[in-house]
């Protein structure tokens, strides 16, 4: 009579045989552009024990905020990709009709401190029509956009280009020229600005 119970007890409780994954941490607190690897995950069976792996893929509800890489040594990288909250699912692997994702691991993104952008060189000399080279300089140049403008640092009304970090910039005619550059990211927006001094044409002589 005790075996029949003992056996019907563990038949209508199944969950103590499933396979499950236990992390070391419930929440990981991660800044943009930096990886956290302190997040371990181990495979737990029926009464503690280990068990064979459920069949899920592990990786990050939202990639757009925080990139996750499982390694062969379950151990995890969280990047962190922009500001906001995610977390770490499981999706069944090879089965479109499975159900809800199982949901595991929150994540947080955050900002950290950033360095503003600077000018590699501030003030340029050149002849008109030469074409010099704008650098700016930033450690995270990867992750920025990079908008140049012509004018004072603060005029947008002359855009120049959208994108990299460097610009190639034809002197003009006028002694002192100004080109600046706004530098965006998921968490800040800094500026520089670049002179670009010309020397007066020397005029030919006039005969009297």
């Amino acid at each position: 009579m005790r075996r029949v119970i003992v056996v019907a007890a563990l038949l209508a409780a199944p969950s103590l045989f499933a396979s499950a994954f236990y992390f070391n941490e419930q929440e990981v607190v991660v800044e943009v552009g930096q990886t956290d690897k302190s997040l371990r995950v181990r495979l737990m069976g029926g009464f503690g024990k280990d068990f064979g792996a459920p069949n899920q893929n592990l990786h990050s509800a939202d990639s757009r905020i925080a990139f996750v890489l499982r390694f062969p040594d379950d151990h995890f990288e969280i990047t962190g990709i922009s500001p906001g909250d995610t977390e770490i699912i499981g999706t069944e692997v090879g089965n479109p009709n499975a159900p809800r994702p199982s949901h595991y691991v929150k994540i947080h993104v955050v900002c950290g401190n950033e360095l503003p952008v600077r000018a590699e060189q501030a003030v340029i000399a050149a002849r008109a029509g030469e074409a010099v080279q704008l650098r700016a300089l930033s450690e995270i140049a990867p992750r920025t956009t990079f908008q140049w403008y012509a004018g004072r640092i603060g005029d947008t009304s002359q855009p120049l280009a959208t994108g990299g970090a460097t610009l190639t910039f034809t002197a003009l005619t006028s002694p002192k020229q100004y080109v600046w550059v706004s530098a965006i990211t998921a968490c800040t927006s800094s500026a520089a600005e670049f002179e670009i001094d010309v020397p007066p044409s020397r005029g030919r002589a006039v005969r009297h």
